[in-house]
């Protein structure tokens, strides 16, 4: 096996090496999340004249509307998810957007005939409910963009003035058929019968994949300008467009917040950009004290050549050795005790460059 063969030599090979991985970063990461969520404050509106009785109604009004949306729309459980990728990933952005099939169900869309054009009628005249068509009365969705899906404009400065941005995401092909199967050109953008195969990375075993059930959707996002005052949108696949228009009163979907920004970049960098280094270094210095506790960790018994060893008698606890010649010597073994101070003093630098110490404060 490896762990003989290590044990036999004292020249190790790369394949033998040990690679050990100690990951602080983790509990990095985990106290900035919870000290970001033990902290983050709510939204709470105010009057902007406390004397005035009218603003007074207004701010009693807009705070109730927004507690419901809290508790409708499970706001305290994104922001989680929210906060995990602004430390993890660097930024966070939140996509926000009206929903027509959330919400509560309202009813069934009116069967049509087969020309599409006319409803059937019941007995008593009145339109038939088509069962396999239910009405919600809709509501707002808010989905989670991690980094690495979101696309800014190349000339940017910074991702609040991009002028456009794109939204990257895999969606299974039934559901665009679901939704635009009537039309045949849509269809084909769709590309249904489509054999080709996009890799994806499988969040649940951690790998990458082959999906052929799925496709790239795109969102692109262009603000407000003078040719769009109300700015534009796209949904498109890489074969066509789905949909196309206006943003909805003109209001810009998307909300972006980066851990850390440097100048030359309009990208935010998480707090793991600084840590990385010191993990490295530990990992290898914990590599290396492992890999002396094989090599040469066992105690070893020196004897002077010519003489002779055997075993000795044996009693209750007692293991002994009898030797003809020079009396043999015992060489300790190490077990990498002389890299611990220096593994030691890389942590506390790196939670020193963390400012772990000021985050828990």
């Amino acid at each position: 096996s490896v762990f003989s063969n290590i044990r036999n030599t004292s020249k190790v090979s790369d394949s033998q090496k040990l690679r050990l991985t100690k990951n602080h970063i983790h509990k990095i990461t985990r106290h900035y999340i919870q000290a970001i969520t033990n902290k983050v404050p709510g939204v709470i509106p105010s009057p902007q004249n406390e004397l005035e009785l009218q603003d007074k109604k207004s701010a009693d009004l807009n705070a109730a509307v927004w507690q419901d949306a809290v508790f409708r729309y499970n706001l305290k459980e994104k922001f989680n998810e929210y906060i995990q990728n602004f430390v993890e990933l660097g930024e966070m952005c939140a996509f926000m957007y009206w929903d027509p099939n959330e919400g509560e169900h309202v009813g069934y869309q009116p069967k049509m005939s087969d020309d599409g054009q006319t409803p059937v009628l019941d007995e008593m005249g009145q339109p038939m409910p088509d069962m396999e068509n239910p009405v919600f009365s809709g509501g707002f969705a808010f989905k989670n963009i991690p980094g690495f899906n979101l696309l800014r404009a190349q000339q940017a400065k910074s991702m609040k003035t991009s002028p456009r941005m794109t939204i990257r995401e895999m969606v299974d092909k039934s559901e665009l058929l679901e939704a635009y199967g009537q039309d045949e050109t849509k269809k084909k953008f769709i590309g249904e019968g489509d054999t080709g195969e996009f890799i994806v990375f499988d969040t649940n075993k951690k790998q990458y994949r082959q999906e052929d059930a799925q496709i790239l959707l795109k969102y692109q996002f262009f603000r407000p300008c003078k040719q769009y005052p109300n700015g534009y949108y796209y949904i498109s696949t890489e074969r066509g467009v789905l949909e196309e228009g206006e943003i909805p009163f003109g209001i810009w979907p998307l909300v972006w917040e980066g851990f850390d920004t440097y100048s030359t970049n309009p990208r935010g960098y998480s707090i793991i950009k600084v840590a990385r280094p010191y993990q490295a270094e530990i990992n290898r210095a914990s590599s290396q004290a492992a890999t002396h506790q094989i090599t040469v960790g066992d105690d070893k018994l020196i004897y002077q050549s010519g003489a002779k060893l055997a075993t000795g008698a044996l009693l209750p606890g007692v293991r002994g050795i009898t030797y003809n010649g020079a009396a043999p010597q015992i060489l300790a073994g190490r077990d990498g005790g002389q890299f611990l101070p220096y593994i030691e003093s890389q942590i506390s630098e790196m939670y020193s460059a963390c400012m772990l110490e000021e985050v828990n404060s």
